[in-house]
């Protein structure tokens, strides 16, 4: 665990569809707001971690584009990175997933965050246990877990992300080292 962190406590499961098979909502108290994260559950063990402000939970469009500008994005970023631990903890063969949202002037590609969760990924996700796939034009990155044996793992979670979210935009996930 990341000593320079937030703690955090689940607030509540939602049920999914048949990808999509859960979203667990957590919330914790930043320096100087409230967060929520949804960690969306898909089929073959896939995590995706989502985080924004409390205040904007009901902004759906805009909640993950904001910028608070607060100055503890670092303990934020672990935050999540420790909750992805805990879920390792219970779910040996978890894998990873996240967008790097574009803000509001920010075309979709390639964006700062995607570059800033890149960093991270490459850090605390080592290569021997976490396989890892990028799509820079839709600002994606997947860390598959090497303990999951599923045949085909990237094949099969990059058609149906793409079947799942029909965005019109055509992901395509290589690998990145």
């Amino acid at each position: 665990m990341l000593t320079h962190s937030y703690p955090f406590i689940k607030i509540t499961v939602e049920s999914g569809d048949h990808f999509l098979k859960e979203t667990i909502v957590y919330r914790f108290t930043g320096a100087y707001r409230r967060y929520i994260i949804r960690v969306e559950h898909y089929e073959y063990d896939v995590y995706v971690l989502k985080f924004f402000p409390w205040q904007y939970k009901n902004e759906e469009k805009l909640r993950y584009q904001i910028l608070t500008k607060d100055g503890d994005a670092r303990k934020i970023f672990n935050t999540c990175l420790n909750l992805a631990e805990s879920i390792l903890a219970i779910n040996e063969n978890a894998s990873f997933g996240f967008k790097g949202q574009n803000g509001p002037d920010e075309p979709e590609s390639n964006t700062k965050r995607f570059k800033v969760y890149a960093l991270y990924a490459f850090k605390y996700f080592e290569p021997k246990a976490f396989e890892h796939y990028i799509d820079e034009n839709v600002s994606i990155y997947l860390l598959l877990n090497t303990k999951n044996k599923e045949e085909s793992l990237s094949t099969k979670i990059n058609c149906a992300l793409n079947e799942y979210y029909k965005s019109g935009v055509e992901m395509n996930l290589t690998r990145d080292r």
